[in-house]
């Protein structure tokens, strides 16, 4: 008789329970990369890192990125908190800047990122939320050999026409660890050579460690004045330059300015 009430109690639990939660809300998350790893990093440098952080469910969520672990106070997150609607995905910068008094060596942590879903049965207590998450594993190279250096992911004509500006589209990334100032020298000659048209200098921004930048230059279309750079075929050589030498050199052939 005893289990009887017993068996009793337990089903009357469970349909109040069933009553009060009418539905069960999962969240869902994703996360890319696995790991996060800051390498050849200086004292008081910078870098960033990127993480895509996906919603592969059909419901809003919302989601917060955090870190654990020695590395956690010098590592910041934007954003941090966002919402995600479903089949969506969110880009997450990570900036880390080791103290200047930190000690050389290799430290470790974890970014966590953890999805809980929003919907409106949630303030009537109709429904039960279950959270979800997922971690990286992160760590940060501490070293006091300093290394400035960059590269050129992208050099394009973007426009060319008679009588205006030549648009030259470049992306640059300070693929060092401490702060870079790109230059270049953008020559317009003929093909073979032999007659410079234009000669045109260029400094960039300085640039912190890792960081992308795109610029978008207009070289001059006057050779002299009142006068244009004839329509024809060219050859544009861009030599790049870092604390004065010379670091790479891009050619861009068969550069035709057509006539308006």
């Amino acid at each position: 008789m005893l289990n009887a009430y017993k068996t009793i109690g337990v089903a009357a639990f469970a349909v109040i329970f069933s009553v009060m939660i009418s539905n069960i809300a999962l969240a869902g998350v994703g996360l890319s990369p696995a790991s996060v790893e800051f390498y050849n990093m200086t004292r008081g440098g910078y870098a960033e890192r990127y993480l895509t952080i996906s919603n592969p469910g059909e419901e809003m969520t919302e989601v917060r990125v955090s870190a654990e672990g020695g590395i956690s106070e010098f590592l910041l997150f934007y954003p941090s908190i966002f919402n995600l609607t479903g089949n969506a995905y969110q880009i997450v910068m990570i900036n880390a800047s080791p103290p200047v008094d930190m000690p050389n060596g290799i430290y470790e942590g974890t970014v966590f990122v953890v999805s809980r879903p929003l919907f409106e049965g949630a303030a009537q207590g109709s429904q039960l939320i279950v959270a979800s998450g997922v971690s990286a594993r992160t760590f940060i190279e501490v070293t006091d050999v300093e290394t400035k250096e960059y590269t050129v992911e992208t050099a394009m004509i973007y426009e060319t026409e008679e009588c205006r500006d030549i648009q030259i589209n470049l992306a640059i990334r300070n693929t060092g660890n401490v702060r870079a100032t790109p230059k270049a020298n953008i020559m317009i000659t003929s093909m073979d050579g032999s007659v410079t048209l234009q000669n045109y200098d260029f400094t960039g921004d300085v640039m912190l460690p890792t960081t992308l930048k795109s610029y978008f230059l207009r070289v001059p279309y006057r050779i002299e004045q009142f006068k244009c750079i004839p329509p024809g075929d060219y050859k544009v050589t861009i030599n790049f330059y870092l604390d004065g030498r010379q670091t790479e050199s891009r050619y861009l052939d068969s550069v035709c300015l057509p006539s308006r």
